[in-house]
């Protein structure tokens, strides 16, 4: 019998027990896992060895799949397993600007939100759409007592144009709005309104129609028209037009029968096609596919996530966040050792590792990275700007000045100013989205 980890959540257990594998669960945030590790930063060699005392008689599990839970990448070393790894990104339109190149740490990488695929198949070819879909079995209540429902979150500091869209909705129709359990709701819903974010392809949609409403949604791309049909399995209205979405509610309100006939389409189809047991079993076809690969741009991949959980952190946990820079700074090194081809993206995260050493004032430390980086960095300038700066920082100004006669100014022909160098840096922060005032170094 072939053995599963599964990470951060508990998706397709009951399942994939029932297809006969062998599954553990693991994770930090709950206590409810077989596994409970006490992450962020927890080196992933000690949950597999829990794993290996405890459910596999010394032996590892023969698969791990890591599950997106919105959170940074709670595991130090994934990307070095020598077992077969799968990552399961679902928030992907929130992000994937970390997301796709963590993605080059797995083996495979499965993708909710296929608007984005591209993206992680720049890190890993490997990476497929895995779309969501119905978690629970519902049967659909005869009686339809509530005619507009909604389940989600509805405030206005999180969600503004969602709460001014129901309070608009809410003007002409009977609605049914706010958080809460969605199952016996939307089983006497006439109809569900969804609403997205940033285009996903969310749960709300297999939620809706497994309860057997019919689901009104906005017309997105991200494979909406390939999962469903309009007019068929749902309808849909122009995204954020609440006018539209009146016009299409108010339709199907007074056209009972096709309303019912939609909604008994979409059900049939989420049953076919888009419950936990389908899901649970291309799992299973995964497993026979996939094989330990070498993860070519791994390393690189685990500093962009390593970085990412340590600028998360900061505010709330310094010693965590200390913890994932220095994960960060050592995967670099790997990646630039073994001369991973990343390009403009390397440098980038080499910028942010700088941003990051400046604001807890490492700066002895970033000399000392750096150093090492400009040796093995096939692209200088970057790298020097990063050693001339932490060199002024440190008072070694005429090591600094010698640093920058390397740097031509491309506007002027002539080697840069020390004064230019925070200048420049400060630029490549702000296109990063980081403001430098928020580093120590700097304030």
């Amino acid at each position: 019998m072939s053995t599963v980890l599964l990470l951060n959540q508990t998706w397709f257990a009951d399942e994939l027990r029932q297809l006969g594998m062998d599954v553990v669960t693991a994770g930090w945030v709950t206590q409810g896992y077989d596994i409970w590790y006490p992450g962020p930063g927890t080196p992933v060699a000690e949950v597999i060895d829990h794993f290996k005392k405890k459910y596999g008689n010394g032996a590892p599990p023969d698969f791990l799949v890591y599950y997106d839970d919105s959170a940074p990448l709670s595991l130090w070393g994934i990307e070095h397993l020598q077992i077969p790894t799968i990552f399961y990104s679902v928030d992907a339109h929130h992000h994937s600007a970390w997301h796709s190149p963590m993605g080059a740490c797995f083996d495979r990488v499965l993708v909710a939100q296929p608007d984005y695929l591209p993206l992680f198949k720049e890190f890993n070819p490997s990476s497929e759409w895995f779309p969501l879909w119905a978690p629970i079995y519902a049967e659909p209540n005869p009686v339809k007592s509530i005619d507009i429902c909604f389940r989600g979150t509805l405030k206005p500091s999180l969600h503004p144009k969602r709460a001014a869209f129901f309070d608009q909705l809410a003007k002409e129709f009977s609605v049914d709005a706010g958080v809460g359990s969605y199952v016996e709701d939307y089983s006497r819903a006439k109809i569900v309104v969804n609403q997205v974010v940033f285009g996903d392809l969310n749960f709300r949609n297999f939620e809706a129609m497994m309860c057997g409403a019919m689901l009104i949604t906005p017309q997105i791309n991200n494979g909406l028209s390939e999962t469903f049909t309009q007019g068929v399995h749902i309808a849909t209205y122009v995204d954020s037009d609440v006018e539209d979405a009146k016009r299409v509610i108010r339709y199907y309100l007074n056209n009972e029968e096709e309303r019912a006939r939609i909604a008994a389409c979409g059900r049939d189809l989420v049953l076919e096609r888009h419950t936990s047991m389908v899901r649970a079993q291309r799992l299973i076809d995964i497993f026979t596919e996939i094989q330990v690969t070498d993860r070519p741009l791994g390393n690189f991949g685990a500093a962009t996530a390593y970085a990412i959980a340590a600028h998360k952190c900061f505010p709330v946990d310094a010693i965590s966040s200390g913890r994932y820079l220095r994960y960060a700074l050592h995967s670099q090194k790997l990646s630039c050792a073994g001369n991973e081809p990343i390009g403009s993206r390397s440098l980038a995260v080499m910028i942010f590792l700088k941003y990051l050493l400046d604001r807890e004032g490492s700066f002895e430390l970033a000399l000392e990275v750096f150093s090492e980086f400009y040796e093995t960095a096939p692209s200088k300038d970057h790298i020097l700007l990063c050693l001339i700066d932490t060199l002024m920082h440190l008072g070694r100004l005429e090591e600094a000045r010698g640093f920058a006669e390397l740097i031509v100014n491309h506007n002027t022909g002539h080697t840069l100013a020390l004064e230019d160098v925070r200048e420049l840096l400060g630029q490549m922060y702000r296109l990063l989205g980081l403001h430098k005032s928020e580093s120590v170094a700097t304030a």
